[in-house]
């Protein structure tokens, strides 16, 4: 998330912040009588008094669509500061006259969001008075919402991942295969947990992962097997290989939820995970969830080899906990229409402009 900073407390000061040719447009669009004001602080006096009263609603009139729904965003979001990427994501575009430094002093726009310092130029917030005057009659931005098909196509377009030589087709048609997981978790568990309870799960010592054998046996007992195959190689150095998936986190999660404790170079059935032999699965997996939410036995994003530094360099000090990134995933998922199919990207997306944190 960004680093929150506070708006100015009023619009002279905001207006401060801009040089004498940003104020000048301003007093323009505003149609203020010529001659204009050449000293900055009688521009500065100049804009203020047209936006007091009436004007503030009459400048409002003069943003169109777009520009209005930047001002929606930025007066009523989280933060109170206008984010372009999350903006452009939502809307498709950006509000005319943020981009180009030359067509945002002419923009309305710029009546409204300022810079929050003099060493950005980019406009970003509303001053404080401003915002308050505001609420009065500008409506708070529509829901975002999440798109949703009653039905799976029976194949998608995928992108390929190697070079195409000019007029071949950069695309190749892949056929959906459908998983119901609902009533394969409930078997995959119990049958994990018999496999511990055979000794037949070893773990590292230090990281706490099932070791390749075993993650291969877990594999076997999965409902369907695992998601890619677990014995895949690499075809040549540069290749990427996803591997294994539910047979990796199985032993973790049951870890997390103390149902099983490695003992000596395998894992080992607590008495909770003997007595969830004997519980109706539900349960245990309601629980399970719950206890890996707040877990950090392991962190999701170790298994990407291309976020470096995550042990020892930037990536350790900077990534947030990986707790608070479940929680957050756990709130978007909560807004999935029950009974109704989700794209992978249209989620992600929701997430972003929500937002998700």
């Amino acid at each position: 998330m960004k680093d929150f900073q506070l708006p100015p407390a009023k619009l002279s000061d905001a207006l401060m912040l801009v040089n004498a040719d940003g104020i000048r447009p301003m007093l323009t669009i505003l149609s203020h009588p010529k001659p204009l004001p050449t000293r900055k602080a009688d521009m500065v006096g100049a804009v203020v008094g047209h936006l007091s009263g009436r004007g503030l609603r009459q400048a409002w009139d003069l943003l169109d669509e777009t520009q209005q729904l930047a001002v929606r965003e930025t007066l009523h979001g989280a933060d109170r500061s206008f984010d372009p990427a999350r903006f452009r994501a939502r809307y498709g575009k950006l509000p005319a006259g943020y981009e180009n430094p030359g067509h945002r002093k002419s923009s309305p726009l710029r009546l409204f969001l300022y810079p929050v310092n003099r060493h950005v130029d980019r406009p970003s917030v509303i001053p404080s008075d401003l915002q308050k005057r505001l609420k009065d009659f500008v409506p708070e931005p529509p829901e975002p919402s999440l798109a949703a098909a009653d039905e799976l196509p029976e194949a998608v377009e995928q992108r390929r991942q190697r070079y195409m030589p000019e007029g071949e087709d950069k695309y190749r048609s892949v056929t959906l295969v459908q998983r119901n997981m609902e009533q394969a978790a409930a078997h995959d568990l119990l049958a994990v947990l018999r496999l511990v309870d055979q000794g037949r799960v070893a773990v590292s010592a230090t990281t706490r992962r099932a070791s390749a054998a075993a993650i291969r046996r877990i594999a076997d007992v999965l409902t369907g097997g695992d998601f890619f195959d677990p014995a895949e190689k690499k075809k040549d150095r540069w290749s990427q290989v996803a591997g294994p998936i539910r047979s990796f986190a199985w032993p973790l999660l049951l870890q997390a939820a103390r149902l099983a404790q490695p003992h000596g170079s395998k894992l080992a059935l607590t008495r909770a995970g003997r007595a969830a032999l004997g519980e109706p699965p539900a349960n245990t997996l309601q629980s399970l969830w719950q206890r890996w939410m707040s877990s950090s036995l392991l962190d999701e994003f170790n298994r990407i080899d291309a976020i470096k530094g995550q042990y020892q360099g930037k990536g350790k000090r900077s990534m947030t906990k990986p707790s608070h990134r479940r929680a957050a995933v756990e709130d978007a998922l909560a807004e999935c229409p029950v009974g109704r199919w989700v794209r992978y990207d249209d989620f992600s997306q929701f997430m972003f402009v929500a937002p998700f944190d």
